[in-house]
């Protein structure tokens, strides 16, 4: 909040300082200003519009994600598209877009936005995972598969995706695969967690 104090005094001095805002609202949001969520959108909101060319694409994420919170999708849309413009490489921008495209239904582009953020970086963690769960979502087994695979490529502690991987084994019918992600997957969890195992029968867990 000193920080808040002093950037305040240098917006006093020049009202047109574009990142004396900008650095206003990143204070802001992170000392949980008592005023509220309105007082650091403006700050954003300053900011590109003082400096609408400049590099301050985060200012453009914040503002998306800001009103993300309070389901403005169309705006947070045009502040990720806007943040993108600004910063074309940066492959969190996509995935963040393609979890909102997902929410407004636009399967396709949130797709698309999956994909590029994953071929900027193909260890993109929550891209890589949510583009399974809306494979999944969609019935494409297989697909959910492969990227519950190269998920696994880099993240072979995480138990909670072999869990995953587990079920669509289930749903494909690979009873033998999916019972060897279950006994990996029983192995690296917290022992305080319940195990799973799959019917001798048919592929269920019981």
């Amino acid at each position: 909040m000193s920080a808040v104090e002093e950037l305040t005094k240098a917006i006093e001095l020049d009202s047109n300082f574009a990142s004396a805002y900008y650095y206003r609202g990143c204070a802001l949001n992170k000392g949980f200003a008592s005023d509220g969520m309105d007082t650091i959108t403006r700050d954003f909101e300053k900011c590109i519009a003082l400096a609408p060319d400049s590099n301050f694409w985060e200012a453009y994420f914040y503002l998306a994600s800001l009103v993300y919170e309070y389901y403005d999708d169309e705006k947070a849309l045009a502040y990720y598209n806007k943040a993108i413009y600004s910063n074309p490489t940066n492959y969190i921008l996509y995935c963040q877009r393609g979890y909102l495209r997902e929410r407004m239904r636009n399967i396709d582009g949130a797709m698309d936005d999956y994909y590029k953020s994953i071929s900027l970086n193909n260890k993109a963690y929550q891209a890589l995972y949510n583009k399974y769960h809306l494979e999944e979502t969609l019935g494409n087994l297989k697909e959910a598969l492969i990227t519950i695979n190269q998920l696994l490529s880099f993240e072979k502690q995480d138990a909670n995706i072999y869990f995953d991987k587990a079920f669509i084994l289930c749903e494909l019918g690979q009873k033998k695969n999916a019972q060897d992600a279950f006994e990996i997957y029983n192995r690296l969890k917290d022992p305080k967690i319940q195990r799973f195992e799959l019917d001798e029968n048919a592929c269920k867990v019981k």
